[in-house]
């Protein structure tokens, strides 16, 4: 009965992963379909490769510290290298973050600025905008 279960369990479990790897590209192209090209291939490797909880959760880390390439680093390609370079990948997070950091408080420094100064506050507005008030004229120079 055991080998019975056990290849019942073999054929259930085949039919299953033919199934994930013929839907598995449609569904990761809608669910990524923000992502450039070049990523939906890479994400595609990593969840056909059966790595899709380790390598994505180390692809979500990289994208949120702003360094999608560190994915393709060949010293952060796999576990094994990752642990090998810890301390590298340690500093490369700890340098990203600190950038990320400088660039928060560059941001609030300018909202304080422009809650600070209605004047400020009002041409940040036109400019992102493109605002005119009623009367102006714009000229629009064609720099090349």
């Amino acid at each position: 009965m055991k080998l019975e279960a056990r290849a019942s369990f073999a054929a259930h479990w085949g039919a299953l992963k033919r199934t994930f790897e013929q839907e598995a590209p449609a569904l990761i192209e809608d669910f990524f379909r923000d992502s450039a090209a070049a990523d939906l291939a890479l994400i595609e490797t990593l969840v056909l490769d059966g790595k899709c909880a380790r390598g994505g959760l180390v692809m979500l880390v990289c994208e949120a510290l702003g360094g999608p390439e560190l994915m393709v680093d060949a010293r952060f390609v796999n576990g094994r290298e990752r642990i090998k370079h810890r301390p590298e990948m340690t500093e490369e997070i700890e340098k990203r973050n600190a950038a990320l950091a400088q660039e928060n408080e560059r941001t609030r420094e300018h909202i304080q600025r422009l809650s600070d100064n209605p004047a400020e506050q009002e041409l940040e507005i036109r400019q992102r905008l493109k605002l005119v008030h009623p009367g102006e004229k714009v000229y629009i120079l064609n720099n090349r």
